[in-house]
């Protein structure tokens, strides 16, 4: 069942899942924190906002190409319950506010292609949370995750154009595109195209050094 897994991975998997105190609210390792935000495992107590995030219009409208039927406790319960940090390379991060420690929203690495070593990456912000720069620092901090402990070539993210806002984040954090799948999803009565993004190791190096 483990096969395949980095051992470095593993053991980073489970010390930040499974603390040596037993507490799951002890912190995160240095790597999953910046100045703003951290990156920690899912909480139960973290659902009841989950589903209202997930439920609010102007967060699932970007997240959800089919029908907006809302989100069930049930189902996110469902889904809390499907994960582990001994993982095939899914991992689930839970966003944290540093100064009050409040939980704001979700990312994590969705889909991996462990012989290609590339990764399809999410993420979302409750709608009281966007547009103060959480969301921004958040995904880098997966990024690096992704590149220093994953070992990954590249990273990759769907966007529907209209999401200009998240959009101009990625490139800001060095994304580029790709590709465009034209009219493919349709909301509010107008079809729209989606957005290929995706940011190699070479170019993530690269940024990387402009910033340090």
């Amino acid at each position: 069942m483990l096969s395949g897994i980095c051992p470095a991975i593993l053991r980073f998997a489970l010390e930040w899942a499974f603390p040596s105190n037993g507490a799951m609210d002890s912190g995160s390792p240095p790597l999953l924190e910046g100045k703003r935000t951290r990156l920690r495992a899912y909480h139960r107590t973290d659902l009841n906002a989950a589903v209202q995030f997930l439920n609010q219009h102007e967060v699932r409208s970007l997240l959800e190409p089919g029908i907006l039927f809302p989100l069930r406790m049930e189902d996110e319960e469902q889904w809390y319950q499907s994960f582990s940090a001994i993982s095939e390379g899914v991992y689930h991060f839970a966003i944290e506010r540093i100064d009050t420690g409040e939980y704001i929203g979700g990312c994590g690495i969705n889909q991996v292609s462990q012989k290609s070593r590339v990764a399809t990456l999410g993420i979302f912000l409750g709608a009281m949370h966007q547009n103060q720069g959480f969301g921004s620092e958040a995904m880098q901090l997966l990024i690096d995750f992704c590149f220093l402990e994953m070992n990954l070539n590249k990273v990759k993210l769907r966007v529907y154009a209209f999401n200009q806002r998240a959009i101009h984040c990625y490139q800001r954090l060095g994304f580029q595109t790709e590709g465009v799948q034209r009219q493919e999803i349709f909301r509010n009565g107008t079809y729209h195209d989606e957005w290929l993004m995706a940011l190699l190791r070479t170019e993530w190096k690269s940024q990387r050094g402009k910033s340090h």
